[in-house]
């Protein structure tokens, strides 16, 4: 199913609107911008997981993180979902 075909802009049964190419082209233009973001916001998200899990198993030093099993267990967490957003911005504006 293309992106122009899901794109109705609330018209009824799938009519094609008049200004449905300017949409779908706006949806492409927006879905490239919004790749460089999630990859970066991603990376940023994962390394912060990661120094959380190193200070929660007493790793990396610092104050209160330091030796906390909270941390030591959000940490991996946070990153997992920071690889999840790199994955995503890596996979968007494929064709598939």
């Amino acid at each position: 199913m293309s992106v122009s075909s899901r794109l109705t802009l609330g018209c009824p049964l799938r009519i094609r609107c008049p200004m449905e190419p300017l949409a779908v082209r706006a949806v492409l233009r927006d879905a490239s911008r919004m790749k460089p973001v999630l990859i970066t916001i991603g990376a940023i998200v994962a390394l912060m997981g990661v120094i959380f899990l190193f200070q929660g198993i007493g790793i990396l030093g610092g104050r209160a993180m330091t030796g906390s099993t909270l941390w030591a267990i959000l940490g991996p967490i946070i990153a997992l979902a920071g690889i999840v957003l790199v994955v995503l911005g890596l996979r968007r504006g494929r064709k598939s």
